[in-house]
């Protein structure tokens, strides 16, 4: 049941099924990846097709390789870094 469900999140990653994250409202001014974020009232939403499809996360994203999600026969949860549905 692993593997199955290593391809279960494989699929998520490689086709996001929500493109953009849940919006969330800066608390306070501050700096995202070098942009500045105003407090008042600034929705910030991830885009996580392109977290998904990122090559420093993920090495060789547009190929479909689920044993990216296995360690060792077993799912390896901790190495996880996709957010299929925004979370």
């Amino acid at each position: 049941m692993p593997y199955l469900e290593a391809c279960i999140r494989e699929t998520m990653r490689y086709d996001t099924t929500v493109p953009l994250s849940v919006p969330h409202r800066a608390m306070k001014d501050t700096t995202i990846a070098g942009y500045d974020v105003p407090e008042q009232g600034t929705m910030v939403s991830a885009n996580l097709t392109m977290l998904h499809m990122n090559k420093e996360l993920w090495g060789d994203p547009e190929n479909f390789r689920p044993e990216r999600f296995l360690k060792d026969g077993e799912l390896d949860l901790a190495s996880d870094k996709s957010l299929p549905f925004g979370a």
